[in-house]
């Protein structure tokens, strides 16, 4: 199971604390405030982020610098 299943399981049958602590290691932001919807807001916002950096950002520089290639040939 990945971080964010852990996030919404730990929500779900542990509650808001453990919800807090679970998010707490993925997100760099206070989460002693954050109610139910903070948390999960955090773990999508979280999950956003590390998809743009991992892959949406990859293909984008990969695309660029294939169009770039091809125009120096």
């Amino acid at each position: 199971m990945n971080m964010y299943g852990r996030c919404n399981d730990a929500l779900v049958t542990q509650g808001l604390e453990a919800g807090r602590e679970k998010v707490g290691r993925i997100v760099g932001r206070d989460v002693v405030a954050l109610d139910e919807a903070g948390i999960c807001r955090a773990a999508i916002e979280s999950l956003g982020e590390s998809f743009s950096d991992g892959v949406v950002a990859p293909l984008f520089w990969a695309a660029c610098f294939a169009a770039t290639r091809d125009c120096m040939l």
